[in-house]
């Protein structure tokens, strides 16, 4: 259930007016920086505001809100268990399907070597 929103009468003279955009910009002065007139909070609050008054927050002279950008966002970085177990399990899976084809090589190179092991001699 949403509530009813009152706006407080300073709130609304704030959004009432019209604005030069450099007083929502800082501003280098003098060989200093000046800060804004309205802080970024501020200028939140106004936008809100605007927005429940109906009112268009460009039209009293806000800036356009930027686009935040994309999160940047990182694999967790794991154990190296955890890290590799993929490669791993594919290696393994691969090993498997040769595994006949493998004991087969290592039977006929048993029966060689037994073969070159064996003398000539009868006795």
């Amino acid at each position: 259930m949403a509530t009813l929103r009152t706006i407080s009468q300073k709130a609304l003279s704030q959004i009432q007016k019209t604005y030069e955009p450099k007083v929502f910009l800082p501003q280098y002065v003098d060989n200093r920086w000046r800060a804004p007139k309205f802080g970024l909070r501020i200028q939140a609050n106004m936008r809100k505001n605007c927005i429940l008054s109906g009112i268009d927050p460009l039209s009293i002279g806000l800036p356009a809100v930027k686009e935040s950008k994309p999160v940047r966002v990182k694999p967790p970085k794991g154990t190296k268990v955890q890290r590799t177990y993929v490669e791993k399990q594919a290696k393994i899976r691969d090993n498997l399907l040769k595994m006949e084809e493998k004991i087969t090589h290592w039977r006929q190179e048993q029966r060689k070597d037994k073969a070159k092991a064996k003398s000539v001699m009868p006795f």
